[in-house]
């Protein structure tokens, strides 16, 4: 019986070090939040010397069930200045990102990884600008994760 225990010990342990490596790490951690957050809502503002209100700054930021960013809209005194949405792989991996700032200017971004989960290439999509110009940019990093 004994044996049995010392065994199945030995694959818990194996089993939860290699589920830790598959998963990166969440944004409520990364954000030091506790339980299951949907929302969160920062306001920064901003004064000039003369102790009057210069700017208003309100980031709203959403999460998906599994605890990754979905979507963070950014606010200056009260008006939309830019979102970003990104998606995830069935591993928690970033694979998109689309950032829009006004409606002259998005970019789309595209993530690859290596088996390990390691980000090997970044693919700016699409560069749009009030002159519809477009573009693609590509960088690869090495095995030391530089570009």
């Amino acid at each position: 019986m004994r044996k049995y225990l010392k065994f199945f010990m030995l694959m818990l342990l194996v089993f939860s070090y290699s589920y830790s490596g598959v998963m990166p790490e969440t944004d409520w951690n990364k954000k030091g939040l506790k339980g299951k957050v949907s929302q969160t809502i920062a306001t920064i503002y901003k004064y000039d010397r003369n102790g009057k209100l210069e700017k208003k700054e309100k980031i709203v930021t959403h999460f998906n069930e599994q605890g990754y960013i979905k979507e963070e809209i950014h606010y200056s005194n009260d008006i939309v200045s830019y979102i970003i949405f990104k998606e995830y792989g069935k591993d928690g991996l970033l694979v998109k990102s689309n950032d829009y700032k006004n409606v002259y200017y998005t970019h789309e971004y595209e993530y690859e990884y290596d088996k390990d989960g390691n980000l090997i290439e970044t693919k700016r999509e699409k560069e749009k600008n009030k002159n519809d110009y477009e573009k693609l940019e590509k960088i690869t990093y090495n095995k030391m994760g530089k570009k």
